[in-house]
């Protein structure tokens, strides 16, 4: 997927292009600095409900486009809840964009996908990890609180740890005293109360 998204890179016009799944970006490659934060983020949410919408409403949107900025972004559709978005110069035909973007991709398979996000994902996992362990103690509440958490959800354990830990280490250091707040931000991912309960149950025996 990466090379992929160099091949994108490489016509003209085009500035930059990242792979979202749902509001989150998994891949991006020569994204402005200044657009690869929380903009790009709400553009990513934006991007997300409007395939949900069209869905809902039995359409099948193929691509779409916009100004943003001094920029004009370029919205198509990859496969289940993932969308390219391509950043392009102002003055870019993006009807033509769409056509010779929509060669490149029309091979990029579920597994192609899958596999680089999941990559993608576990990079960041160990990076945020990286800073939220600053000690050996840590190191263990950590590797305990991950265990728990899939016992109880199994494989999605990773991407809840993962969103919850962002949000975390945001809003403070990483020490033991905090670890209350990581906790309860992980219940509330829980979308099923019978498996946030065994989280907590399971918790207050580690």
């Amino acid at each position: 997927m990466e090379k992929l998204l160099k091949e994108i890179v490489e016509k003209t016009g085009v500035i930059g292009a990242c792979i979202f799944v749902e509001t989150e970006i998994v891949l991006s490659e020569s994204v402005p600095a200044y657009l690869s934060g929380n903009l790009l983020s709400v553009v990513g949410s934006d991007i997300f409900y409007m395939n949900k919408t069209g869905v809902s409403a039995g359409l099948s949107i193929r691509s779409a486009f916009f100004y943003f900025d001094r920029y004009r972004l370029v919205v198509m559709p990859l496969k289940k809840d993932a969308s390219l978005l391509i950043i392009c110069e102002a003055q870019v035909d993006c009807l033509a964009m769409v056509a010779a973007v929509a060669m490149i991709t029309c091979d990029v398979s579920e597994e192609d996908l899958a596999m680089a996000t999941d990559k993608n994902k576990k990079e960041q996992m160990e990076e945020i990890v990286s800073e939220a362990i600053d000690s050996e103690e840590m190191a263990q509440l950590y590797d305990q609180i991950q265990m728990i958490l899939a016992e109880a959800v199994g494989p999605l354990s990773e991407d809840i740890m993962h969103y919850c830990l962002q949000q975390w280490k945001q809003s403070g250091a990483a020490v033991p005293g905090r670890l209350p707040e990581l906790e309860k931000m992980l219940v509330e991912e829980l979308w099923d109360k019978d498996l946030a309960n065994e989280f907590v149950e399971k918790m207050k025996k580690k």
